[in-house]
């Protein structure tokens, strides 16, 4: 049974995601969500991916999107090293990593910005826009 705490944190997670893909459709990304990859987990599962964006200029052949949200401390920071190792090692495409709240540790965004490279191409933290705005969609 999920606590309370648990279910706020889950709740606001979705509405992270519902915003950056409101974000994403209004500057005409098209994507789809929860895109499934066979082996794409460290542990050879099925690994659910949060968006695959279809028509990024740069990638024709698709660029994921990983979007994480953390309010308050908790446990996605420990999540954060497991899907940069998913994405540099197992995904079949490059991928974004979007992240953003107040509950992530300091050393988080440092960190995850050494990661760039690979199958990581990029680390959005906050505001998409910028992003956006670079990157002709049409």
């Amino acid at each position: 049974m999920v606590s309370k705490q648990g279910q706020k944190a889950a709740n606001k997670g979705r509405e992270f995601e519902e915003l950056i893909q409101s974000q994403l459709t209004q500057a005409g990304v098209n994507f789809e969500k929860q895109v499934r990859l066979v082996g794409g987990s460290l542990f050879g599962e099925v690994k659910v991916i949060d968006l695959l964006i279809t028509n990024h200029p740069e990638y024709p052949d698709g660029l994921y999107a990983e979007i994480k949200w953390q309010g308050s401390g908790g446990t996605t920071d420990e999540k954060i090293p497991y899907a940069v190792a998913c994405i540099k090692e197992l995904y079949d495409k490059p991928c974004v990593l979007i992240f953003d709240g107040k509950g992530f540790r300091k050393g988080v965004l440092p960190w995850l910005m050494t990661q760039v490279g690979g199958n990581l191409v990029k680390v959005i933290h906050g505001d998409l826009s910028q992003w956006l705005m670079d990157t002709d969609f049409n």
